[in-house]
């Protein structure tokens, strides 16, 4: 059977969704690498069409954030800080260079701070769903419809 309304109805929200996820992530990102990675596409499956939703694997803890108790993983942290162009002063103010011995103590003083409090959310993903679904709940049984009758007449 042809689902061409239905793919038409779902495309368009795919591209909504990416569309606004990404403006959303960009507003709380680094490096604009998951800004970059956020990808929504998807495939039919005999009687199914499935919406995959793919981005860098550390995403899903930006958009629904993280519960204190759980740390971050060293390396991860410290890749974030190096990225960050941090400077250290001492309480002179005089500029301290970043060595490995200061990494891992400025890592191990952020990763506490985040098992005892958490990271906040920022849901760019889940806001951007939240957004356009309401109008593919009405759109998509619409076009479906119309489909199956389109598909009666050929």
């Amino acid at each position: 059977m042809k689902l061409t309304k239905t793919n038409e109805v779902l495309r368009t929200f795919e591209v909504n969704v990416q569309k606004q996820a990404k403006e959303n992530a960009e507003q709380t990102s680094n490096t604009g690498k998951l800004v970059s990675s956020i990808n929504i596409d998807d495939e039919e499956k005999s009687a199914h069409i499935i919406v995959n939703i793919n981005m860098e694997h550390y995403g899903e803890w930006v958009d629904e954030g993280r519960k204190p108790g759980k740390g971050i993983p060293v390396d991860v942290l410290q890749k974030w800080i190096s990225s960050k162009n941090m400077l250290l002063e001492d309480k002179n103010g005089n500029e301290l260079p970043m060595t490995p011995s200061r990494l891992d103590s400025l890592s191990y003083v952020i990763n506490r701070k985040i098992k005892e409090e958490g990271i906040k959310p920022t849901y760019f993903l889940t806001d951007a769903v939240d957004k356009y679904f309401p109008k593919l709940e009405v759109d998509l049984p619409n076009a479906y419809a119309d489909d199956l009758i389109d598909n009666l007449f050929e």
